[in-house]
C-alpha cells in the first residue's frame, strides 16, 4: 500500500493503492482526495493493457506520454474499445509507448449517496468484471502476451 498524507506546506496528496494481477492482467485500485470535506475520498480502478495486442490505432500524435485526460464516447479510443467499466472510461495514460493505463473513477454525481459503501474489495470485484469482460471481448490477449513474452525470451 502507497499512502501519503495531505499537508499544505509540502502540497502532499493522500492516496492508497492496491496493485495486482488477475488473469494476466495488472490492475490498481486506489482511492485519493481525502480531506474534511470529502472523508471517503475518490475511488478508482486502472488496468494496464500492451496497445499492440489490442489492435488500437497508435495513440495521437498531438499527445505526448504520459497523456491522461477523460474520454467519453466520441473519442478515439471509445470507437475501438467497448467494455464495461463504471460509468465508463474516464482515464487513459501512456504509461510507455505500448503500455495503456485505462480506468474510471466513482466520484459521479449519482454516486453522491453511495460513497462510504466503496472500498478496496466492492472495486476489486467491479475490476476483476471488467478484465473477465475485456478477455471475453478479446479472448487472444493472452495467448499474444504468451507468445509475445516467448519471443522476448528466446
Amino acid at each position: 500500500m502507497n499512502e501519503t498524507k495531505e499537508n499544505n506546506e509540502t502540497k502532499m496528496r493522500y492516496k492508497e493503492t492496491w496493485a495486482g494481477r488477475y488473469n494476466d492482467i495488472n490492475y490498481e485500485i486506489c482511492c485519493h482526495a481525502k480531506n474534511a470535506e470529502n472523508p471517503n475520498g475518490i475511488w478508482c480502478y486502472y488496468i494496464f493493457l500492451k496497445a499492440e495486442k489490442l489492435n488500437i490505432p497508435e495513440q495521437p500524435k498531438d499527445w505526448e506520454p504520459p497523456w491522461r485526460g477523460v474520454l467519453y464516447e466520441e473519442d478515439w479510443l471509445m470507437k475501438h474499445f467497448e467494455i464495461d467499466f463504471h460509468s465508463g472510461i474516464t482515464y487513459v495514460r501512456f504509461c510507455s509507448k505500448d503500455m495503456i493505463q485505462i480506468g474510471c473513477d466513482y466520484n459521479h454525481i449519482w454516486d453522491e449517496d453511495m460513497k462510504e459503501m466503496y472500498n478496496e474489495i466492492l472495486l476489486l470485484r467491479d475490476c476483476k468484471f471488467t478484465i473477465d469482460e475485456f478477455l471475453s471481448k478479446y479472448p487472444d490477449y493472452i495467448e499474444k502476451e504468451s507468445t509475445l513474452e516467448k519471443q522476448e525470451q528466446d
